[in-house]
């Protein structure tokens, strides 16, 4: 559903698990010449121990500027129809890195993390958060996956 790979979702953040949602829609809506006029609430209810929830609020104004910087145009998408922000955040998944498992297992957390704010900061501030994507790329090549992350430079460009 989400086509992305196999991933767990327990250790998807809120930002991230928004992304999965919206992409395909954004998507469909560039196909069919449809532009967002509308704006995303999201409501975040998260453990924090002991039963206790912590709630968060946010909300997305600019979704038509996302869309416009991500989403719209053909050169915003692979020869196949995926959208190439999409691909990017594919390739910073732990879970399709070329790595052992026992690696996957102890780093998808910290990877996830990464992703959410990386997608925090393109949600509500329209920028892309370097930190973030530096330290995925570091991560990666510690851990030995070479192969290359997947419209960086292009996607960059965008925003």
């Amino acid at each position: 559903m989400l086509g992305v790979g196999r991933i767990n979702l327990g250790e998807i953040g809120p930002f991230e698990y928004l992304f999965y949602l919206l992409d395909r829609v954004l998507q469909e809506m560039y196909r069919r010449n449809i532009v967002p006029s509308y704006y995303v609430e999201l409501f975040v209810a998260e453990g924090v121990g002991g039963g206790k929830r912590f709630f968060s609020h946010f909300i997305i104004p600019n979704l038509s500027e996302v869309f416009h910087k991500l989403y719209y145009g053909y050169n915003r998408y692979t020869s196949y129809g995926v959208s190439k922000i999409k691909s990017l955040i594919s390739s910073f998944l732990v879970e399709n890195w070329n790595i052992d498992n026992n690696l996957k297992q102890n780093n998808s957390e910290r990877a996830h993390a990464q992703i959410n704010r990386l997608l925090y900061y393109i949600f509500s501030h329209q920028r892309l958060d370097m930190e973030s994507i530096l330290f995925l790329q570091d991560l990666k090549i510690k851990l030995g996956d070479t192969t290359p992350i997947l419209f960086l430079e292009e996607v960059i460009s965008w925003m």
